[in-house]
């Protein structure tokens, strides 16, 4: 549908926005060509629920989930953001890919975003299979750092030394369900991806080959098929 060259970080992030099942399977296979044993993809799924607060706090268990709107994937430099709302189809390949237990998948908010695909489109992840890594929870295990655990994904950046690219405070998405976004809009809508995508790599290449399997491992070994570092 779209493709966007974000400046971020002194590079350039190209976004390929789709909203057709087709284009889907094109894209998700030249995003399999960048992923390695241990490479982690971006995940963040994006939503308009009716409310996000409970007396001031962030509760994802107590959401009233409206449909999913937009599911993003991140590897390198590379992102796809999958305008779901806008699909003529949900495609057996983005399934699959989901289920795939080759690949470790990085995000902030994973539960929210694994509930908020099931009540849309009725994904259930399979228990086990899947590795789904909290970004806050990898950070603190990796880091050895377990008061961060369950922290706003800011907080782990700035753990990390990861600094994400300006962008216009007056720039906002009120609608994640469009299908159009400006170039501002669509660097705003990236930034959690491409940060969850970058903290996760960088936490890998802080451990040694042998620490890399084992934590994969217990990823995989962590219950509800969700990851657990």
């Amino acid at each position: 549908m779209g493709t966007y060259d974000i400046q971020i970080n002194g590079g350039t992030l190209i976004v390929k926005v789709v909203d057709r099942a087709a284009l889907v399977t094109t894209e998700l296979s030249q995003l399999r060509s960048l992923i390695g044993t241990t490479t982690p993809v971006g995940f963040m799924v994006k939503s308009n629920p009716a409310s996000e607060l409970k007396n001031g706090v962030r509760c994802p268990s107590d959401l009233q989930y409206s449909n999913c709107s937009m599911l993003q994937l991140c590897v390198e430099n590379r992102c796809l953001v999958i305008l779901l709302a806008h699909l003529d189809s949900f495609p057996q390949c983005l399934k699959d890919f989901l289920n795939d237990q080759g690949i470790n998948f990085v995000g902030d908010r994973m539960s929210y975003g694994l509930s908020v695909l099931k009540s849309s489109y009725g994904i259930k992840l399979q228990t086990g299979v899947n590795h789904y890594i909290e970004v806050s929870e990898f950070a603190s295990r990796v880091l050895k750092k377990p008061n961060i655990c369950g922290s706003y994904l800011e907080t782990i950046e700035k753990e990390v030394g990861f600094s994400r690219g300006e962008c216009s405070k007056s720039v906002s998405i009120k609608d994640w369900g469009a299908k159009v976004f400006s170039v501002g809009e669509m660097q705003y809508a990236i930034q959690d991806v491409y940060s969850c995508y970058q903290i996760g790599n960088k936490l890998l290449n802080m451990l040694d080959e042998l620490e890399k399997c084992s934590i994969i491992i217990y990823f995989r070994c962590s219950f509800g098929g969700v990851f657990h570092v």
